[in-house]
């Protein structure tokens, strides 16, 4: 498995040149923007300046002759539209923004950068001096200029090779995470072992049960269609598994073996433990690329990346900061898929590969490889991973408010499943997590009976006592779930009263929990009018417990 040094340096040499510019080669609105000036910017809103109008639409951009209109072209931002060439024929402008308030959470001590965003008119409210969309350059990325004279801490960008990723940046995320961040520790209530875990050794190929206090490395990927009926060998234990193996496997074991780890994991065939594998598992990494797992990780042993755009003018060199990781791993296959959406939740540590570059995320935030800190030390300067603020996964502990069980729900609905019938089982580890909890949330058939403690009580009439709501009552509300958009579609062979048994995304809200405008008291009362019968396949009816028995 080890990448021979030839190769190694080979590709290490991939990155994209930066294109020198002259005068000639820029058209008379690039010649004529100070970028010496721009770059001495102190920008202190959050919503950037506009700095001026390019005078050319997106389209003109991109088939300009000049190679910095060619450059800004490749990195225009666009907000939402329904209709995509109209928004393609408003003229571009430049804007210059905060480093520091564009990336990170808190206002450190580094040097802040100035950075040239390129959007169309329609991404500024010239009246309120601010984005109309927040983040739409999220979708496109940044400019940035390289500056090796700076001699204080400060953000910059990192040039990446399009065929060689340095696993040094993953060792750093990696260190700096068991370091820092109490949050990505491991769950209280997770036991201790999984039960018959298998593992893969990186050394041999082989599947061996895992030894014990094993620290493995697990695998996030998109299987692809199933292999045609009849083409299956039989399992030869004595055989590395890694023979005729995908190679995204393959380039994962190179990856895991580089960051010195011994094992790794693959959930293929341990689907009812995977909440408690992702949860033990030390990292995660995760292919968020390509069609099928044949593709390989970007940036590993030949599988190429997408070229990082970058041009040189004068003492500036401008290179992209690379879209947002929300925006790359967002358009995915992998981010389509039912399995992988339980795989992300419960991992504490993953390492993201997309066609552009890799992204650490752990529980507390996350770290483009494009974007780093130099920091001066010994005449020497140092570089860092930098920590950045709301990374591609938002939503990760489905324990912590049992209120936000449909936010998973709705979340996980909107995927894909090759078999439908899939769908309670490829959300099972989140439900199960759930009803572990301080604060337990059961469901039957995936509609959850949130506890009696999180629904507003109501007020008994003949007595004047509060209540809490029974199961019943619960399980009546967890039924009032509906679609975001209709769609009529059954899916598998669920029963028509549970959303698993529709295509289609849920909403994250349940209609029965009272609002503001309706009283907790003509809610239930509606409510107790309702009979519940819930019959088993052997015809037996199945009742609705107290509270203290279903725990």
């Amino acid at each position: 498995m080890e990448q021979p040094s030839s190769q190694q340096e080979e590709t290490k040499s991939l990155t994209l040149p930066t294109i020198p510019l002259t005068q000639r080669s820029l058209c008379e609105t690039c010649k004529n923007i100070d970028l010496d000036s721009i770059f001495r910017m102190e920008i202190s809103s959050y919503n950037g300046k506009l700095l001026l109008n390019l005078g050319a639409t997106l389209e003109q951009l991109e088939a300009s002759p000049c190679s910095l209109c060619n450059l800004f072209g490749s990195v225009a931002a666009s907000p939402r539209a329904t209709d995509e060439s109209s928004t393609r024929a408003v003229e571009c402008h430049l804007y210059a923004f905060s480093a520091k308030r564009t990336f990170l959470r808190d206002h450190t001590s580094f040097l802040d950068t100035t950075l040239l965003g390129i959007g169309n008119v329609a991404a500024w409210d010239t009246k309120k001096a601010k984005l109309t969309e927040e983040g739409c350059f999220n979708k496109t990325g940044y400019l940035c200029s390289l500056d090796s004279k700076i001699e204080q801490p400060h953000i910059t960008v990192r040039q990446l090779s399009l065929g060689y990723f340095d696993t040094n940046f993953a060792k750093c995320c990696i260190e700096d995470c068991e370091k820092n961040h109490a949050r990505c520790k491991p769950r209280k209530r997770i036991q201790d072992s999984v039960r018959f875990l298998k593992v893969i050794d990186c050394k041999t190929g082989r599947v061996v049960p895992a030894p014990a206090e094993c620290k493995y490395v697990a695998l996030s990927y998109v299987w692809g269609p199933p292999p045609a009926a009849g083409r299956s060998e039989p399992f030869d234990k004595s055989r590395s598994v890694l023979d005729g193996c995908p190679k995204v496997i393959t380039d994962s074991i190179y990856v895991a073996s580089a960051l010195n780890f011994e094992y790794a994991e693959d959930t293929h065939r341990q689907i009812r433990q995977m909440n408690q594998i992702y949860m033990k598992a030390e990292k995660t990494i995760i292919a968020a690329t390509g069609e099928d797992s044949h593709h390989g990780l970007p940036g590993i042993r030949g599988t190429l990346r997408k070229p990082q755009p970058s041009l040189k003018s004068g003492k500036h060199t401008l290179i992209s900061t690379l879209p947002h990781p929300a925006t790359t791993i967002g358009y995915s296959k992998w981010a389509t898929r039912g399995w992988t959406y339980q795989e992300v939740i419960f991992s504490r540590k993953r390492l993201v590969f997309t066609d552009r570059q890799v992204f650490f995320e752990c529980n507390t935030g996350h770290c483009p490889e494009s974007l780093q800190v130099i920091v001066p030390s010994n005449n020497m300067l140092d570089e860092e991973p930098l920590m950045c603020k709301d990374g591609a996964f938002f939503f990760k502990t489905p324990e912590a408010h049992p209120l936000s069980i449909m936010l998973y729900v709705s979340n996980f609905s909107k995927r894909e499943l090759t078999f439908p019938e899939d769908r309670l089982n490829a959300i099972a580890g989140i439900f199960r997590v759930a009803e572990e909890s301080e604060n337990p949330v059961y469901q039957i058939k995936g509609v959850p009976l949130l506890p009696p403690d999180w629904l507003p009580p109501y007020i008994r009439e003949f007595d004047y006592v509060m209540i809490q709501p029974t199961p019943k009552e619960c399980f009546l509300v967890g039924l009032t779930w509906y679609h975001s958009a209709p769609d009529r579609e059954t899916a598998g062979n669920q029963a028509s009263w549970t959303w698993a048994g529709w295509n289609g995304q849920v909403s994250d809200y349940l209609l029965g929990v009272p609002d503001r405008e309706t009283s907790s008291n003509q809610q239930y009362s509606q409510l107790s009018q309702v009979d519940v019968f819930l019959e088993i396949q052997a015809g037996e009816p199945l009742y609705f417990h107290r509270w203290r028995e279903l725990s």
